[in-house]
């Protein structure tokens, strides 16, 4: 008996052993699994399951409503109304709250975004760049997105570049033509509006 119950131990202690290697084998495999599963699902996936929750992203089917908020981007509440109207609004929410958002419209072809704005105490935390993510696969049918921005906004055209976009075309005198209060900022005049775009090449 102590001789079989002598071999029992050592070969229970090999079983143990073996049987903590396959759970610390199948725990490493199950994260390598999570991380590329959460990895590879799109911003349109992560808002679906994210609705009602901590964060998603939203349709704004009342986006009339955000034309005055908008303003805070784009001071012609004409120009706004007019690609909300023609358009499509998200929102970037945080429980339940709206604290950035993103007005695209289709023109010509091709997927404009007209507006980004993001509430001044949300900035800073990604939430624009995760709309525009968003917009890039939820309008994953089109070739090119164009976006624009003043010559005077030099913290917007660094962070579309970044996001690789690059310089495409100018509309010269644009916010002179069509801003009836001159808009300053970095101590220039803003006077051009400068197009930046991505082609569907560039998105893979």
């Amino acid at each position: 008996w102590e001789g079989r119950r002598e071999d029992w131990g050592k070969d229970g202690g090999k079983s143990l052993r073996i049987c903590e290697r396959i759970r610390r084998y199948c725990y490493y495999a199950l994260c390598i699994v999570f991380f590329f599963f959460f990895k590879q699902k799109t911003a349109y996936e992560i808002s679906a399951c994210l609705v009602g929750s901590e964060m998603c992203i939203r349709d704004r089917n009342n986006k009339m409503d955000y034309d005055h908020l908008l303003t805070e981007s784009d001071p012609n509440i004409n120009l706004v109304r007019d690609y909300l109207e023609n358009g499509a609004l998200y929102g970037f929410y945080l429980k339940d709250e709206p604290v950035s958002f993103i007005a695209v419209e289709i023109i010509d072809g091709e997927v404009e975004i007209k507006n980004l704005l993001t509430l001044s105490e949300h900035r800073g935390h990604g939430y624009a760049k995760a709309l525009i993510k968003f917009i890039e696969e939820t309008y994953n049918s089109y070739d090119t997105f164009l976006v624009g921005t003043a010559n005077s906004s030099l913290e917007n055209i660094t962070f579309y570049t970044r996001l690789g976009y690059v310089y495409s075309h100018r509309i010269e005198n644009f916010f002179i033509d069509y801003y009836p209060n001159k808009i300053i900022e970095n101590g220039m005049q803003a006077t051009d509006l400068m197009y930046f775009k991505k082609s569907r090449q560039g998105l893979n």
